[in-house]
């Protein structure tokens, strides 16, 4: 029996969708553009032959993705609210980053907050590293300022580049995110701690950019979703990832933004033991 969306149902989710994405009032008119988008090129068939005979997964996926876009386009953000983690450096001289904490400025505001999920002795290298770290933090907490960090604070931090945050974000909780890097943009290399989201690690997936196009994101959040609920290999590597930790990629991979809100929802609902 299946208990999900009927075929009708995703039908008018879809076309609700595009209705706000495209400011129209005929959403039919711009369905196949969509599917092209999200679903990729149809080969032997017009777009209303294609609407006509999608699959239930194929209307899922795209009802998904547009839905998804009609959440970022909708979600209000605050131009003003900037924020830039702040790096304990546990050895200077080797490429070592764990965030500890944020410098957040919201219009003339200026604020360091510390984050939740703070490292634990093994993530930065062991009893004396973390021994430093909370010796030092009582400067990292009165820090006052957004663009450099004054010398007093040492070399053992560093700031990280700027970015905004959405309306309501908690830049406690930001700053103890994982980071997803491009290893090609990392010319030192990926810093410490990291671990690879490439093919052949357990969080890669099955799905390929050139193999899906646009609709690889959502075909992998069903797959990760999948995983999560099996509660097997790869919800053990979900929950293996520290606070902070960068996760790497090569190229303009979806998998590692998914990747991070699956840890952040594990999280909150207490499903596994992060560390």
């Amino acid at each position: 029996m299946h208990d999900g969306p009927t075929d009708a149902q995703l039908r008018r989710r879809i076309l609700g969708a595009i209705h706000i994405l495209n400011e129209t009032t005929e959403p039919w008119r711009h369905t196949g553009s969509w599917m092209t988008r999200v679903l990729g090129p149809a080969i032997g068939m017009s777009h209303a032959e294609r609407w006509d005979v999608m699959t239930m997964t194929e209307r899922e996926i795209l009802c998904d993705a547009l839905e998804e876009r009609v959440a970022i386009q909708q979600e209000p953000v605050t131009p003003s609210t900037r924020a830039r983690r702040v790096y304990f450096l546990p050895d200077p001289t080797r490429l070592w980053r764990v965030p500890v904490a944020a410098v957040v400025r919201q219009g003339e505001a200026l604020t360091t907050v510390e984050a939740v999920d703070q490292p634990r002795a093994k993530v930065v290298g062991g009893a004396s590293k973390l021994a430093l770290l909370e010796l030092e933090m009582s400067r990292v907490r009165e820090l006052r300022c957004f663009d450099v960090l004054p010398p007093a604070v040492g070399p053992h931090f560093e700031l990280g580049p700027t970015q905004q945050l959405p309306d309501g974000e908690d830049p406690s909780q930001w700053a103890g995110l994982p980071v997803v890097v491009d290893r090609r943009r990392c010319r030192r290399g990926v810093p410490r701690p990291w671990r690879s989201l490439d093919p052949g690690t357990p969080l890669a997936g099955p799905y390929r950019d050139q193999t899906y196009g646009g609709r690889t994101r959502a075909l992998y959040k069903r797959w990760l979703w999948a995983q999560i609920r099996a509660g097997g290999r790869v919800f053990e590597e979900l929950c293996s990832i520290a606070p902070g930790e960068h996760l790497a990629c090569t190229g303009t991979a979806v998998h590692g933004p998914v990747v991070v809100q699956a840890w952040r929802w594990v999280r909150t609902k207490g499903l596994g033991v992060c560390r």
